[in-house]
């Protein structure tokens, strides 16, 4: 069995591993699903309406605040989070012994509830994770399960203003264009920073700042 992060140990009770036939299970949760933060609550099928309600109106007030100039600079800073690129995503189920710092540092990324995705990054996640080439790939319901989980987060869908912003990036900054995709969709949520291994760190595209957290 693999070296597992203290994080991880504290964010995964029990799940499926896939490594030397041994199986794991945690009860209440989908299967093979590693559970990270607040999607422990809501695959344990804890009744989480009055959360979500607390939730709407809280982004109720963000709202409200954005619309007043007296306030923007305050409203801005308030919605401000970080974004999440494919790597992070498959860092945090390698098992490779070599990569087992990046992974725990992955992992604490995913473990933080005010993180970011988007289509792009959870399309590229199930494609290269369930790769067969891949040397720990892993199995459909594993990588659908894992998606699941990360839907809390918020997440950027793939539309014509991101696209139009994607290729004035690309321009402007020379990125490839799924790269430029990536930023662009970070830009839409508000991020103020993009945690990725495949971009120049400390880079600044429009504001938001491209960081390697494994440097």
């Amino acid at each position: 069995m693999p070296p597992f992060s203290n994080s991880l140990r504290r964010s995964v009770e029990v799940f499926p591993l896939l490594t030397g036939g041994v199986v794991l299970e945690r009860p209440g949760a989908v299967k093979g699903a590693p559970l990270f933060g607040a999607a422990k609550r809501t695959l344990d099928c804890e009744d989480r309406s009055k959360r979500i309600e607390l939730e709407g109106k809280d982004r109720g007030k963000v709202a409200g605040l954005q619309s007043d100039p007296s306030v923007q600079n305050i409203a801005v800073r308030y919605t401000m989070t970080h974004f999440l690129d494919t790597n992070i995503l498959l860092y945090s189920i390698s098992r490779n012994p070599a990569e087992s710092l990046k992974r725990d540092q992955a992992v604490a990324l995913l473990d933080d509830d005010s993180g970011a995705l988007s289509i792009q990054v959870l399309q590229e996640f199930y494609v290269q994770a369930t790769r067969a080439s891949r040397a720990d790939a892993v199995p459909h319901q594993l990588a659908a399960g894992l998606i699941e989980a990360w839907s809390r987060f918020r997440i950027q869908d793939m539309t014509l203003p991101i696209l139009t912003a994607a290729l004035r990036i690309r321009k402007a900054h020379g990125f490839s264009f799924w790269d430029s995709t990536i930023l662009a969709a970070a830009l839409a949520l508000g991020c103020d920073r993009v945690y990725t291994e495949d971009l120049t760190h400390g880079h600044v595209v429009d504001g938001l700042t491209i960081v390697d957290p494994f440097r």
